[in-house]
């Protein structure tokens, strides 16, 4: 079975070469082929030359997630295609956990988070918490939870829907309607960068006031531009 890892980039050099060596490294230590394409949208730092030094395949398109990750599956070639955030570190576990769902017959899947902190280790850990449990009990995911689907389940969907924000909880919402979608441990290693920068308790507040904005029909370009303000 081969994987394809699809890494939107945007000024991440500090981040991509980790995010390649995990997938890489993981892929290895459960006997799977990997192929990681680094998606870039218009990156003014050395992303592009880090990814193609660490072995990846970097394709160019336009700023936006969604439309980079679309632009990257048009030229994978596995079986099952990730969705994988740049700073966003995978581990042998979470793949085998996976390879377990599609064989059982799930179309994709998403797993729960572990968040790396460096200034507010306990307080992001209750975030972790708060996610993990929300994850469960809503089974839906943000677009950092690698999200996957087989390619079957991929091209049914027409792909990741192109939206500025929430796009990931979007695209959960298209593959549950072609068949059966897995929310997994083992947790993956998400950054905590933004919350570090931005602070904890008001990235907190911000993300769940998108959510409920959304699930409220509000646009989600007003939602992006709230987001990024």
């Amino acid at each position: 079975m081969k994987v394809s890892f699809l890494i939107p980039t945007l000024n991440e050099e500090d981040w991509v070469e980790a995010s390649i060596s995990a997938a890489r490294a993981s892929a290895a230590a459960v006997g799977l082929q990997a192929e990681i394409i680094v998606c870039d949208g218009g990156s003014v730092d050395v992303t592009r030359t880090v990814a193609q030094r660490n072995g990846a395949t970097v394709v160019e398109g336009d700023k936006g997630r969604a439309k980079q990750v679309n632009l990257g599956a048009g030229q994978a070639t596995g079986d099952i295609l990730v969705m994988l955030h740049a700073d966003v570190l995978i581990v042998p576990e979470t793949l085998k956990s996976m390879i377990q769902a599609v064989e059982s017959g799930f179309v994709g899947g998403f797993f729960e988070i572990d968040i790396l902190a460096h200034d507010s280790p306990n307080l992001l850990n209750i975030i972790a918490w708060g996610i993990n449990l929300r994850t469960r009990r809503f089974e839906t995911a943000t677009a950092d939870q690698a999200i996957f689907a087989t390619r079957d389940a991929w091209n049914q969907v027409g792909g990741v829907p192109e939206l500025p924000l929430m796009e990931g909880n979007a695209f959960v919402r298209e593959l549950r309607q072609v068949g059966e979608v897995a929310v997994l441990p083992p947790s993956i290693r998400i950054s905590g960068r933004r919350w570090e920068r931005d602070g904890v308790l008001k990235t907190w507040l911000k993300a769940y006031a998108v959510r409920a904005a959304y699930m409220s029909g509000v646009d989600v370009d007003e939602l992006a531009a709230f987001w990024e303000s």
